[in-house]
């Protein structure tokens, strides 16, 4: 029964996406992780486990990007006259130094020799402690790509054809989002950061059309028109992978995960006029490959372009409610619908107290296994 009568939740509880994702899982364990944090403690050896590392590389990447282009972290990018990096003409060694010096503002570790600093500074920068301490005090000069970042920087020359928007967008800077549905009275209040903006041209070449409309995007278009064209990146750290497992990140923030799909709703509400046509997860390991889900409306334009890997797992997947098939709405808009459906019946599950388990894969990495009953 899930005990509903005996379970209060706070009514105006502030989601984030990988809470909503505990309580799609299984609601028992998002009210045991989330409301009562009964979870079992992990042992972080401080910032070396996979999600810290993952959170330096991008703090620090993100970090190169603005002090670069000049715009502020968690804002929108007001001068656009530059593109990206690309465009600056800098050579990527002096890059690569700027980078190095960031991130060691931001990992101890790199300067100690112990057996894990010396796997994590191989790792990241391809440099022996002796190398790192020599490039050091020789004052910083350029230096060759080598490792995780000098591998997010070869990449970031291979989306030439994006403008980079925005880094750590804050969807609750203001106020939370209201993510709901059209005539449906339930909604919730979203909070979290969205690693990367970028925008797209048009086919005409420009940024931004004049004719477009200035309302928010529905799910179904019809003739509505947009004013922008969006992409939204999350920045996730693999290990490797190896070739079978390549993408596999990206498939499971498609399919599994609500992330993508809540910050692309996001973006559109508190831009009015802009028209996500695409998201994606960039996986940084020993490559970094930018894929990206796009719209199949703007499928063949953008394959012409250099906007990342382009992958179509929603064609023929998703449809509308009532619809018949073969279908013929837009599917990348349907699987942001059924996303924000999901999402929005799991925060109504959750504020009615209804916590009852849904075991499954989850159950083997869940936290909260030893006291589930």
């Amino acid at each position: 029964s899930g005990h509903a009568d005996l379970i209060k939740i706070n009514k105006d509880v502030l989601w984030s996406t990988s809470k909503l994702n505990k309580w799609i899982q299984c609601p028992r364990r998002g009210w045991l992780e989330s409301e009562l944090y009964l979870s079992k403690d992990e042992v972080i050896n401080e910032d070396l486990d996979i999600r810290m590392r993952g959170i330096t590389l991008h703090e620090s990447f993100a970090e190169l990007i603005s002090s670069k282009l000049n715009f502020e972290l968690g804002k929108e990018r007001q001068d656009i006259s530059i593109k990206n990096i690309s465009e600056l003409g800098l050579p990527i060694e002096n890059l690569m130094a700027d980078f190095i010096k960031i991130l060691s503002s931001k990992t101890p570790w790199i300067w100690r020799n112990d057996a894990m600093s010396v796997h994590r500074r191989k790792d990241f920068i391809g440099m022996t402690l002796s190398e790192f301490e020599k490039w050091w005090d020789d004052e910083n000069p350029p230096i060759s790509p080598k490792g995780r970042l000098g591998q997010m920087l070869i990449s970031e020359f291979a989306i030439k054809d994006c403008i980079n928007l925005a880094f750590e967008w804050d969807i609750a800077k203001i106020k939370p989002t209201l993510i709901k549905l059209p005539e449906e009275l339930e909604n919730l209040a979203l909070r979290g950061w969205v690693d990367r903006v970028d925008l797209v041209p048009f086919e005409d070449g420009t940024f931004y059309n004049e004719n477009g409309d200035k309302t928010t995007a529905p799910f179904l278009l019809e003739d509505w028109k947009p004013s922008r064209l969006v992409l939204i990146r999350d920045i996730k750290s693999v290990e490797g992978p190896s070739k079978e497992k390549l993408g596999n990140r990206h498939e499971k923030g498609i399919f599994e995960d609500i992330q993508l799909a809540l910050y692309a709703r996001a973006w559109e509400l508190a831009n009015p006029g802009d028209l996500v046509i695409g998201v994606g997860i960039s996986e940084v390991g020993d490559f970094t490959r930018h894929y990206i889900e796009i719209d199949p409306e703007y499928n063949n334009y953008l394959s012409s372009l250099n906007v990342g890997i382009i992958t179509s797992l929603t064609q023929n997947m998703y449809r509308f409610p009532e619809e018949k098939t073969p279908a013929k709405s837009n599917p990348f808009r349907a699987w942001i619908f059924w996303k924000t459906k999901v999402a929005l019946k799991a925060s109504k599950f959750a504020k009615n107290g209804f916590v009852y388990p849904t075991p499954g894969k989850y159950c083997d990495h869940c936290g909260v296994k030893s006291i589930c009953r």
